[in-house]
């Protein structure tokens, strides 16, 4: 199977929307399925998770500006040098902000 970088990357955001969308009865499901869900995707938005976000993130203002664009896919990012959850890894250092707990966007 080849599969590009950027099917990569909306791999898991794309199998959590296709699980959470029901299909209709009316719908031609063999026609559907002939084109592949990767090549439907058109808009894709990116958030990029900075060190004090688990303090300050308003997880709902930004789905409110996501649905507002009708985006097909939301990649939030959330790995690199910072560890956003509790961490024994060596040199993988945990966000200040979060303390003794994971990021959670409603403490």
């Amino acid at each position: 199977m080849d599969i590009s970088r950027r099917e990569l990357l909306i791999l898991p955001a794309a199998a959590a929307l296709a699980n959470s969308v029901s299909t209709s009865p009316l719908r031609d499901t063999h026609a559907m399925q002939a084109v592949p869900w990767s090549r439907k995707v058109r808009r894709v938005g990116q958030l990029n998770m900075t060190e004090h976000d688990p303090a300050v993130l308003d997880v709902e203002a930004w789905a409110d500006y996501w649905a507002s664009l009708k985006v097909d896919v939301v990649l939030v990012s959330v790995t690199g040098i910072l560890a956003f959850y509790q961490t024994k890894v060596p040199f993988h250092r945990k966000g200040k902000y979060l303390g003794d707990r994971d990021f959670d966007p409603d403490p």
